[in-house]
């Protein structure tokens, strides 16, 4: 009987050491099964996970696009628009990086054969939104170009002759051949062309102090802008 209750107290000393043995471990060691997280919990922590992933990817995306469009304005500033008629075999709208010349237009537009490129100064750089007709002896008057230099009787230069003064290249001596333009009046023309830029139509030029209707239609025939 004696021996009967002291296997009876024994076990119950190994039945109490192992309830303390689960405390400890319970208490001291997170990845024991008390601490699993429950299926909801673990659906939660997948949901998380998820939506800062697609944060990641909304904020890439977004920074692209950014990127992406501040690259095509930056694009849209450094380049011009012209518009190229005449004498070419493909006429309309040209886009080319700033600083561009005339050559480049030409080499978009193609020229055609009757094309008269020899009166056309290639070199010069283009304008944003200017035009150019490209002259053959079809569009001579379109185009505002004359090729002879001077007519039977006809001073060079002149609003009586044949050849006409480009107002976007001319300087203060060839300026005042013209009807009614005198020293002052040919340099405030060039000052104008300095502050504004070249002339884009022939009428353009009554926007020059002193230079009203009158004056226009005394050198209107006497001047071109190409």
């Amino acid at each position: 009987m004696t021996a009967l209750k002291h296997k009876e107290k024994l076990l119950l000393v190994l039945l109490a050491g192992l309830l303390l043995l689960g405390v400890f471990f319970r208490v001291d060691f997170p990845g024991s099964s008390g601490e699993e997280m429950s299926p909801r919990e673990q659906e939660q922590s997948r949901e998380e996970a998820a939506g800062e992933e697609k944060n990641i990817e909304e904020r890439t995306w977004k920074e692209a696009k950014e990127a992406k469009e501040a690259k095509e304005e930056k694009e849209i500033k450094e380049e011009i628009v012209v518009d190229v008629s005449g004498a070419v075999k493909d006429s309309g709208i040209v886009k080319l990086p700033r600083g561009s010349r005339v050559y480049h237009a030409l080499e978009e537009a193609e020229p055609a054969e009757e094309a008269l490129l020899e009166s056309i100064n290639k070199a010069r750089e283009l304008r944003d939104g200017e035009k150019i007709i490209v002259p053959s002896e079809d569009n001579k008057k379109e185009a505002a170009i004359d090729y002879g230099n001077t007519s039977p009787g006809g001073e060079a230069g002149s609003s009586s002759g044949t050849s006409r003064v480009n107002i976007n290249e001319a300087g203060p001596a060839e300026l005042q051949e013209l009807k009614n333009i005198g020293e002052v009046r040919s340099r405030e023309i060039i000052d104008y062309r300095e502050e504004h830029g070249r002339f884009n139509e022939k009428e353009e030029i009554k926007e020059v102090s002193g230079i009203g209707l009158a004056t226009f239609e005394d050198i209107r025939e006497g001047i071109t802008i190409y």
